[in-house]
């Protein structure tokens, strides 16, 4: 399932990356090229919080980079062009996951919580629910 779900991410972001930014191509050179990175890297993951957790990451920066058109994270809490005096006293977002383990030895790196997303409902309406009977 995960495998699936896995691949079908990487292809949706190398077919986004190459519509979205089809004007500049050196842009979709390294959005590919940086997906492709990450994705090799992460390939040898087994357990399934971590795989869960990479795979939030690159869902968040795909809608991200849809929504705002910047393919690249951003420290959210940072002034453009600033840099913190020291990465591990700052705060990162989920997205920049990536980001935060080539700044901060292994040694250093807190544990991340699992993701708890909220349970997605078939077939059922809305109003069962929010009062939870069945329509």
């Amino acid at each position: 399932m995960q495998r699936s779900r896995v691949l079908s991410l990487y292809r949706t972001i190398l077919r986004t990356a190459k519509r979205r930014f089809q004007d500049q191509p050196e842009t979709v050179d390294s959005v590919c090229a940086e997906a492709r990175q990450l994705f090799r890297r992460n390939a040898s993951l087994r357990d399934p919080q971590d795989i869960e957790r990479k795979l939030f990451e690159a869902e968040s920066r795909l809608e991200l980079a849809l929504h705002y058109g910047i393919p690249f994270p951003r420290a959210y809490h940072l002034s453009p062009g600033a840099t913190p005096r020291s990465p591990r006293r700052v705060a990162y977002p989920l997205y920049m996951d990536s980001y935060v383990e080539t700044l901060q030895p292994t040694s250093q790196r807190r544990n991340t919580p699992p993701i708890d997303r909220p349970p997605i409902y078939h077939g059922e309406d809305q109003a069962s629910l929010h009062t939870g009977r069945k329509a």
